[in-house]
């Protein structure tokens, strides 16, 4: 005797963040990202996912990040998302 089965297997889901750089006319992935406080930054989340929310309280795939950090310093910015497969 024989059977068949279908399985689906869906992976952890990985997100990536990457930024719009106008020098080089392309999204990037850094690591690290330097810009005036004046200069707002928009950080964009891999598609794909049911739901998007930051640290900032938005819940779209890309969040302008306005809050400068303070002068010398950095600040913290995270993205939880949901899968659909979960």
């Amino acid at each position: 005797n024989t059977q068949s089965a279908t399985v689906s297997w869906f992976p952890q889901p990985v997100v990536d963040l990457s930024i719009y750089s106008p020098i080089v006319g392309a999204n990037i992935q850094p690591d690290e990202y330097f810009t005036c406080p004046e200069n707002p930054v928009a950080i964009t989340a891999t598609p794909g996912f049911d739901h998007y929310l930051w640290s900032t309280d938005a819940n779209e795939r890309t969040n302008a990040i306005t809050t400068a950090p303070p002068m010398g310093g950095n600040t913290l910015v995270w993205v939880e998302v949901t899968d659909a497969n979960l």
